[in-house]
């Protein structure tokens, strides 16, 4: 014999409560719900993850930005750096050669004033020697009766002596 045919409407109630399940597929649905929620979670986790790392690479490339525009600011400081040395060296370089075009006529100025004092005194104490040999020579010549030295031997180391200072003036003045 077969079974009576059921209604559809009681088919679906049999359906639904099943009765060899006895949460009547509470728990099916709670573990759909529960895989439900976590795919929820994981893709708001996934968007959280990329705004994070979204704003991490920004915040990246904002420090390279910030890191290139301050080589930009050393490169132009060292370039400002180098050129006041520059300046600087330059300055330098211009009053050292003032101070050595200074001092080197100031030394000139002092070995043609010496070589002039020198000459000066050479030319006294010449004149000034020639001044007392003369007297001496000529009493000489008085009491020897011409028998001593003769007048071209005395020419001659007058002609000498000058000699003598001539050689030691170009010598001075060659020095400076």
């Amino acid at each position: 014999m077969m079974p009576p045919r059921k209604k559809p409407v009681a088919r679906a109630i049999d359906e639904e409560f099943d009765s060899t399940d006895p949460t009547n597929g509470y728990l099916f649905r709670f573990f759909e719900e529960r895989d439900r929620r976590y795919a929820e979670l994981a893709l708001a986790e996934s968007k959280r993850i990329d705004a994070v790392m979204g704003a991490e690479a920004r915040r990246v490339d904002a420090l390279f930005l910030s890191a290139a525009n301050l080589v930009g600011v050393a490169s132009t400081r060292a370039e400002n750096t180098a050129q006041t040395l520059a300046e600087r060296v330059e300055a330098t370089a211009k009053t050292a050669a003032i101070s050595a075009e200074a001092l080197a006529k100031a030394l000139a100025e002092q070995t043609a004033a010496t070589a002039k004092t020198a000459v000066d005194a050479i030319a006294a104490v010449r004149e000034e020697l020639s001044n007392r040999i003369a007297p001496l020579e000529a009493a000489r010549y008085v009491q020897a009766g011409r028998s001593g030295l003769s007048t071209p031997l005395i020419a001659t180391m007058a002609a000498l002596a000058g000699g003598v200072v001539l050689w030691i003036i170009e010598h001075l003045m060659m020095a400076k």
